[in-house]
């Protein structure tokens, strides 16, 4: 294995047990060499971020009786011919942070609770100094490295905006009815991620569709018979449909659920809510076809896809219907719902049929009246009256700040006017910008340039050269 990992960055590991070999797999094997010929061979090289060697005989299971001990070996001076190893440990200890350690894939570990440490801390040091001077609030977490980047806010599910002050808009899919994306971006062919907010009292309809130009190669994530499913086919020749589900949580409860989907090449995990024990599933064998080339024009859709019987006749493939969606991203980059959001500087809302802004399924705010400038959000189970910089419970009707710009919201030179009552500020975008926070940029403002504008440079080139030329002839 040759994968750097002691490069700053973040790194996933995983470690595969049983009774015939052991595995360690480094980052999902991202790093590994994947093509794929036009007739349909397929060749996977993963010896960069993979290994493997098979047990001896008699030595099928894994038995201790010494606690686990993460991080290094509390006795230093462990001789491997004394335990008849092969091997030794390195008795060196890791210099670094460790996070999020998960057993049989389904249970955290809670690493402040160990009777037995040294040299060990809450949280992570060098990470928590670099986002010092970035405020995320109670919303959002500061997610760095140490290569230097920028750090950024990663918001809670439901939330948004550079510092994760503000609420997002959930949408009502009606009965026919679906959403049509077009990206700005390159999806990855080895891996996609998708995570959103949804819910209903449906037993199945589409929650997000992913598929190729000619829709054989496909990532699908639905209900069926009330359980979440993820399904995809990298062949695009005949099929090799995988598919996981979390079979025994029901969703169809009427309540407000996140559902994370992750793919990396014919591998694939699907978690709802905590993501723990039964909430969690996954498979994670590297086998045939590994890329999904998505057609991000014509190819991502919500609700269900839209499949043209006539010249304006369609039917919904899977109607996601009488349910609701929310803050849907794809690969970490939020998606617009129309009419509230028609563009983001990833993608655009081209088509949606049947979407009404709002979601009445169960309105935990239909009877409340939160005092001005708050207003009723929808939470998983409950609700909360919010205002523009902080969350507050129902009866605290006092905000800390109540100018949404002091937070730099407007994107791309946009002037930020104090005077929204529910958002607390309205952006004014320049020529070429849209959006709420004027985060979407026209294309053809970015790349071409009009005679006159063309001129207009070409003189200022012009007076800066003269100006100089007569300074030297006046010396």
């Amino acid at each position: 294995m040759t994968n750097n990992v002691t490069d700053g960055q973040w790194h996933h590991i995983d470690l595969f047990w049983n009774t015939k070999n052991a595995r360690l797999v480094v980052d999902y094997c991202q790093s590994a060499v994947v093509a794929e010929a036009e007739d349909g061979t397929t060749f996977f090289n993963g010896t960069a971020c993979q290994t493997e060697a098979k047990l001896p005989p008699f030595s099928e299971h894994l038995n201790l009786n010494t606690p686990l001990q993460i991080g290094g070996i509390y006795k230093h001076s462990v001789h491997s011919s004394h335990h008849k190893w092969q091997g030794r440990g390195n008795p060196e200890g890791f210099d670094g942070c460790i996070r999020n350690i998960f057993h049989n894939g389904e249970q955290l570990l809670d690493l402040s609770g160990s009777r037995m440490s040294s040299g060990t801390g809450a949280g992570c040091v060098k990470i928590e100094n670099i986002c010092r001077n970035l405020d995320c609030g109670n919303r959002g977490s500061c997610v760095a490295d140490l290569t230097g980047s920028l750090p950024i806010c990663l918001c809670q599910p439901g939330w948004s905006g550079i510092t994760c002050v503000k609420p997002t808009h959930p949408f009502t899919f009606l009965p026919h009815s679906y959403v049509k994306f077009a990206l700005s971006f390159e999806p990855s062919h080895f891996s996609t991620l998708v995570q959103m907010r949804f819910r209903t009292k449906e037993t199945s309809g589409e929650l997000i569709h992913i598929a190729d130009h000619h829709s054989q190669e496909y990532a699908i994530l639905e209900i069926r018979n009330s359980v979440l499913v993820f399904r995809y086919n990298l062949n695009s020749y005949y099929s090799e449909e995988i598919a996981i589900c979390l079979c025994f949580i029901p969703v169809n409860d009427g309540y407000w659920h996140t559902v994370k989907a992750s793919r990396y090449g014919s591998t694939a995990f699907l978690q709802i809510d905590d993501g723990e024990n039964a909430q969690y599933n996954g498979t994670f064998s590297f086998r045939g076809h590994q890329l999904l080339v998505a057609d991000k024009r014509e190819g991502i859709y919500a609700g269900g896809k839209a499949e043209y019987t006539g010249m304006k006749t369609f039917e919904i493939q899977a109607d996601f219907k009488n349910g609701c969606m929310d803050d849907i991203r794809l690969y970490g980059k939020s998606l617009p719902l129309p009419p509230v959001i028609n563009a983001t500087q990833w993608a655009q809302a081209v088509v949606a049929h049947n979407v009404v802004y709002g979601c009445t399924l169960n309105d935990s705010c239909a009877f409340v009246n939160c005092p001005e400038p708050l207003r009723c959000v929808e939470m998983s189970d409950s609700y909360e009256c919010v205002c523009a910089e902080e969350v507050l419970k129902f009866g605290n009707s006092d905000c800390t700040d109540n100018n949404g710009c002091s937070q730099l919201p407007c994107w791309n030179g946009g002037m930020c006017i104090s005077q929204d009552i529910l958002l607390q500020y309205n952006c004014s975008c320049p020529d070429g910008t849209l959006g709420p926070n004027c985060e979407s940029v026209l294309e053809s403002q970015i790349f071409q340039l009009s005679p006159s504008a063309l001129a207009a440079i070409i003189t200022c080139f012009i007076c800066i050269f003269d100006e100089n030329k007569h300074s030297q002839d006046d010396t």
